[in-house]
């Protein structure tokens, strides 16, 4: 899956080839995308050694080995860097559930709630979502209510994808996302964490509904018995 991109456009991009996808794929344009991760590479860096409080443009330039001009080029101020951190890390946790939801999808290719399935497995162990760094981004971002525009955008897409993509009752599909958004923050902020087995038993509660309401459709169906529930990851 192609990873999101930020929608701000910056000082220099209009220089880049768009003649065609051949231009695009350039030499240029790899370079530029080289450059691109690297700056938000080490902007990453910045925070987690010295907070984002004190995440500043030289100091990721720095950090970085570009020019102040060559960062510019790719993050015309701050917000804009921040919104690139921010839709780097959705988009890493995206490409992350779409591969969880193909394990759970090939154990049943026929089975109902394989997204919500694969949200709550992603929140099943709590490290997956205690990340300073992370935490830092979201934190930060929060503060300029502009920047979590993409957010939203995605937040509503995994919310489509549980209702209407997993054919589940919109009350299941809600419910999922709750339990996994609501674990996630817990882990992200450190909210007064369940204990392992308490959150292996929400976890299980959780999709054992998803697959009965799965299995109840199948019986609805062709009068079997339901497909097999999914192996966790």
């Amino acid at each position: 899956m192609a990873r999101s991109r930020p929608s701000d456009a910056t000082p220099g991009d209009s220089d880049l080839p768009a003649n065609g996808a051949a231009s695009r794929s350039g030499p240029v344009q790899e370079r530029a995308v080289q450059t691109r991760e690297r700056i938000l590479q080490a902007a990453i860096e910045v925070i987690r050694t010295d907070g984002a409080a004190n995440l500043t443009l030289d100091r990721v330039a720095v950090a970085a080995g570009v020019s102040k001009g060559g960062f510019l080029y790719h993050f015309g101020s701050k917000d804009a860097l921040m919104a690139g951190l921010l839709d780097e890390t959705l988009a890493v946790l995206d490409d992350e559930l779409d591969m969880r939801e193909a394990r759970f999808r090939a154990a049943d290719p026929a089975a109902r709630g394989t997204f919500a399935l694969a949200y709550l497995d992603y929140v099943r162990e709590p490290y997956k979502a205690a990340d300073d760094t992370s935490a830092s981004i979201l934190a930060a971002a929060a503060l300029d209510d502009e920047l979590l525009a993409n957010t939203r955008a995605t937040f509503e897409r995994w919310q489509e994808r549980l209702v209407h993509d997993d054919r589940l009752a919109e009350t299941t599909g809600l419910l999922a996302r709750i339990v996994g958004d609501g674990l996630w923050l817990i882990d992200l902020f450190g909210l007064a964490p369940p204990t392992k087995a308490e959150r292996h038993e929400v976890l299980d509660l959780v999709s054992a509904m998803i697959s009965d309401h799965d299995r109840s459709h199948h019986a609805d169906d062709d009068g079997g018995a339901g497909g097999a529930e999914p192996p966790h990851a």
